[in-house]
């Protein structure tokens, strides 16, 4: 409050809460600074002084070394600044209150984030690309001028997140991409004059002993004719001819290592002109051919029967999805081909199909790059799934793949409601229809939306608001509310109310005497409201301190009930605004933050025509500065005069002073008149 009724005054604040930024960037105050402390706390840096008076001395026992804090300036100023210029059509008022809005659904204090808008995985640069995407300025903004939201103008906003939604779905029922694969760069499959028996390895770590490449290739059945070292032949190191064209053709794809290292390994033929090996030369006899080609597709035909079997394809995301994607099953040939296996093997799609005719569990269909295959059976659907489940599956990756993304969200809304349950407030519908869910929790996020605008900007607008649940609705869910109610004003709470509702069992101590035994008593009313065991939802590779805390809601009416079993509202302490105080060389000042009242006068407050003080005392110093240098001898206007009145000056102790610009938004300059 002290920021909203005092714009006049250039703010600093000293916390490394991220509402405040929120808070500047649309409060009225032009000028609004956030002193941080930097992210990385393991780095501490002691002052000289205290490390040489460290080094001269032992350390008490047990005794901590000092460090100190690193801090750093946030400028709203500049922020608001290059919001600004990213979308310079836009009215920068109406442009700044849609940014926070917009960063709602990347949660806050009262709201959680989206699921497929977590801010550490780019959540803030998709809904600016997204936004970019609806040009406001031409189109219209997502708030009104009296900080409600323009329902219809969302809608575009939220179609664009629903493909991300959609695909974080599907991952949830086994149904996603999986993680990019590398680019191969191999040389791609061997040539028809290809011995069969001859396989290149490079990458090898150096003095690498014939013994251990023997070892190594001879894994997994591989039968090891010999082993010959080249002289680095495209980075191969060594030559290793096998026994029997299995060998050779399963080492091609299989992974090896030496000494945690893994090998890199090709085909080649010993009787190319490049080929040089070392001493001893081996003899041509050495090399024999062998017939490789069946063996290959053999290989070939066995590698699909097992990716489109029930030892894999349950298992397989990735191939689960295609298969799902067409009614009758079918995967296009040239989907396998991204495989790295067959990049090794076989890449002909004429090929390939022919290949596969011969299977006797295999159906084809089509030709050359129409090809397609499927297994005769069916081994798609997991054993918990449900012949509904596959359906609705099907029915949402061919919207998706029509551009639809809020209806093919809308097909998985019951697995998303399983996975994102939790506990939820009275009044909320049954966690069993799923829908119903989504529809309440839909209106209470974008009502929160407005009620954290209305928040920052004019202050709290209902004293009784909550968000009812742990878990966010999906964008998918906010494009289809029509209207938001306005929740009730109300009235702050009694302080010992308020400490009941959210101080742990562990912080009982705190209360007052009275207050302790509704807290710790397992026999209290409210006893439920303080569970000792309970949930956290933590994502892979999240820290404890990310995890979503599966608490029970509070009922405040039980709240109430119970608080006045042992205190009478009379007893209660009545709600009072928050007081400042600043320290003076006369003792302690304090002030309301809510009084009218002009706040004590700062460097930063600004005279009569609106003109920060600091300039005054800056012109007010030039002019001195100025009036020195000419009585200690500045002669003219010129560059010489100007040059040995500066000199005179330095000699007499004095310095010229410099225009005074300000580096900040108030693009100012002083200017002795």
């Amino acid at each position: 409050n002290v920021i909203r009724n005092h714009p006049e005054h250039t703010h600093c604040l000293c916390s490394n809460d991220a509402d405040l930024v929120f808070l500047g960037l649309v409060c009225r105050s032009e000028h609004v600074y956030l002193l941080r402390t930097k992210p990385n706390y393991e780095k501490k840096v002691r002052p000289e002084s205290v490390a040489q008076d460290s080094d001269q001395r032992e350390p008490l026992e047990g005794a901590s070394q000092p460090a100190i804090e690193d801090y750093e300036m946030l400028s709203i100023v500049a922020l608001r600044a290059w919001l600004c210029s990213q979308f310079p059509d836009c009215i920068p008022h109406r442009l700044l209150a849609d940014f926070v809005a917009m960063c709602c659904l990347v949660g806050n204090d009262f709201l959680p984030h989206m699921a497929a808008l977590d801010i550490y995985d780019g959540g803030l640069d998709k809904l600016l690309a997204a936004y970019y995407q609806l040009h406001p300025a031409q189109n219209g903004y997502l708030t009104r001028e009296d900080l409600t939201l323009e329902l219809p103008r969302w809608s575009g906003l939220l179609e664009q997140v629903a493909q991300d939604e959609c695909e974080l779905l599907l991952n949830l029922v086994g149904l996603g991409l999986g993680p990019k694969q590398l680019p191969y760069r191999g040389p791609g499959p061997p040539p028809m004059d290809w011995d069969g028996l001859s396989v290149a390895v490079w990458n090898v770590p150096r003095r690498t002993t014939r013994e251990q490449i023997l070892a190594a290739m001879s894994r997994q059945g591989c039968e090891v004719r010999s082993a010959h070292q080249v002289k680095q032949h495209k980075g191969a190191s060594w030559l290793v001819h096998f026994c029997d064209a299995k060998s050779a053709v399963d080492t091609l794809v299989s992974t090896r290592r030496i000494e945690t290292q893994r090998l890199q390994l090709t085909w080649v033929k010993p009787d190319s002109d490049t080929l040089e090996f070392e001493d001893p030369q081996p003899e041509a006899s050495a090399f024999q051919v062998a017939e490789w080609q069946p063996v290959l597709h053999k290989a070939v035909r066995e590698s699909f029967e097992f990716w489109l079997g029930p030892d894999n394809l349950p298992k397989d995301a990735f191939l689960r999805r295609h298969v799902r994607k067409r009614r009758d099953r079918f995967v296009p040939l040239r989907v396998f081909t991204m495989f790295r296996r067959l990049r090794v093997w076989m890449q002909d799609l004429t090929q390939l199909a022919e290949v596969l005719r011969s299977s006797t569990l295999l159906e084809i269909e089509g030709e050359g790059r129409q090809a397609m295959v499927r297994r005769k059976e069916d081994f798609s659907r997991r054993e918990d799934e449900t012949e509904d489940q596959a359906e609705r599956q099907s029915a949402c990756l061919e919207l998706l793949a029509a551009g639809r993304n809020v209806e093919a969200v809308q097909k998985l809304l019951p697995e998303y409601n399983a996975r994102y349950g939790g506990p939820v407030a009275a009044g909320s519908p049954p966690s069993d229809d799923a829908a119903a869910v989504m529809q309440h929790r839909s209106i209470a996020f974008l009502t929160g939306i407005e009620w954290v605008l209305h928040y920052y900007v004019e202050g709290c607008s209902s004293w009784s608001w909550f968000y009812p649940a742990h878990y966010p609705p999906l964008c998918a869910g906010l494009a289809f509310v029509t209207s938001i109610p306005r929740p009730p004003l109300d009235a702050p709470v009694a302080p010992e109310l308020q400490l009941l509702a959210v101080l742990p069992a562990q912080s009982a101590p705190l209360l007052p005497e009275l207050l302790r035994p509704l807290v710790e008593d397992n026999s209290s009313p409210i006893a439920d409201f303080y569970p000792r065991d309970f949930e956290l939802d933590l994502k892979p590779g999240d820290k404890d301190w990310q995890a979503i805390v599966l608490l029970p809601f509070v009922d405040e009416q039980r709240l109430r009930n119970a608080l006045g079993s042992v205190l009478e509202e009379k007893d209660l302490l009545t709600f009072q605004p928050a007081r400042g105080s600043r320290l003076e060389a006369s003792g302690v000042r304090c002030w309301d933050f809510m009084v009218d009242e002009d706040l004590p006068a700062s460097r930063a407050s600004r005279d009569d025509l609106g003109v920060p003080s600091q300039f005054s005392e800056a012109a007010a110093a030039i002019l001195l500065a100025a009036s020195e240098n000419i009585e200690k001898g500045g002669k003219g206007k010129g560059r010489k005069g100007r040059r040995n009145g500066q000199r005179n000056g330095e000699r007499n102790g004095a310095t010229s002073a410099p225009d005074i610009k300000s580096s900040d938004s108030r693009d100012c300059q002083c200017q002795v008149l």
